[in-house]
């Protein structure tokens, strides 16, 4: 039976920003533990220069442990993975991993983490914009 979003006790909602020039593909979406997808990824999926796609996955209970990774390609080669795991007695942990990414940069971050809904957005950039998105914040 397909949830809703009203029916996970604790949730994350897993926002991909594609502001980079390259489109991104889903290669496929693993969750562990207890863990439900709102809606599954489709493998194959193309989330485009420019747009964001979001995907939830949850637990019913929020007793129960849950965690998972989506990786993904970028049409100009490499691979980005988010990853997330949230222990049924400990705090949600979240990050990516990338790997032979051309003129790509990637960040992560994750916002709600003290409640049971929380989102990790995930950005995929241009190798230029990501250097001078950092050596803005740096001068700030």
């Amino acid at each position: 039976m397909r949830q809703k979003m009203s029916n996970f006790a604790r949730d994350l909602k897993l926002v991909i920003l594609n502001a980079s020039g390259a489109d991104i593909s889903v290669t496929f979406g693993v969750l562990t533990g207890a863990g439900a997808w709102e809606t599954t990824p489709v493998p194959g999926t193309v989330i485009p220069s420019g747009a964001q796609q979001s995907y939830l996955s949850g637990v019913d209970n929020t007793l129960k442990a849950f965690g998972g990774n989506l990786p993904m390609a970028p049409a100009n080669g490499g691979n980005i993975t988010p990853l997330w795991n949230w222990p049924a007695s400990g705090p949600l942990t979240g990050s990516v991993t990338s790997t032979a990414l051309d003129s790509l940069t990637v960040t992560s971050s994750i916002t709600g983490d003290a409640t049971n809904h929380a989102t990790m957005q995930v950005t995929i950039m241009n190798a230029a914009l990501g250097l001078k998105v950092h050596e803005m914040a740096e001068s700030a």
